[in-house]
């Protein structure tokens, strides 16, 4: 019975951590909370001028810089996003897989593909089983043009998550070739 007191106990002080973190970087804003509802709803415009104006007053908030790339990369501003993820690493995003994930979608349209797949790694050795950045080391694969190391990679996310969709597709049209 101690270790589950332990346990729940061990869960309300990570809660409060969270919220804690959330208010002492900002991140309860008016301006944060709205970038992010505007980016997830597609208003990737509106969403920048609220993350601009929430990184005036917290340049340091890594989620912001975070939000930032997001909304770029989304509007197909490669460039820009990957600076944007750049500043979030050093912020303190380094320990966020998605932060070097997406920075990796950058690196591809760039063709920089030595770069992309080593944040890859980097986010791997955070989060070694996420099917998403093992789909995301398939599709580099694609765009180096090794459709054995893709038919790999795309393999062990369906070991992982038999009822992944994207990489079966991807299985089935690389099998069509």
């Amino acid at each position: 019975m101690k270790s589950l007191e332990r346990t729940e106990s061990t869960k309300k002080e990570r809660a409060q951590e969270i919220l804690d973190n959330i208010k002492n970087q900002n991140m309860d804003d008016e301006a944060f909370r709205a970038a992010y509802d505007f980016i997830s709803k597609g208003q990737e415009e509106k969403g920048l001028e609220e993350i601009r104006r929430f990184l005036q007053n917290n340049p340091k908030v890594w989620n912001a810089w975070f939000m930032l790339g997001w909304g770029l990369r989304r509007l197909e501003r490669y460039s820009d996003a990957k600076m944007a993820f750049l500043e979030a690493l050093k912020c303190g995003g380094d320990s966020n897989s998605d932060t070097y994930n997406e920075l990796s979608l950058c690196y591809v349209q760039e063709k920089d593909f030595d770069a992309a797949k080593n944040v890859l790694f980097k986010a791997m050795a955070i989060e070694p089983e996420s099917t998403k950045i093992i789909s995301n080391l398939g599709y580099l694969a694609l765009a180096q043009g090794n459709k054995e190391e893709a038919r790999k990679y795309f393999s062990t996310v369906l070991e992982y998550d038999s009822n992944d969709r994207i990489a079966a597709a991807e299985l089935l049209k690389l099998e069509q070739e």
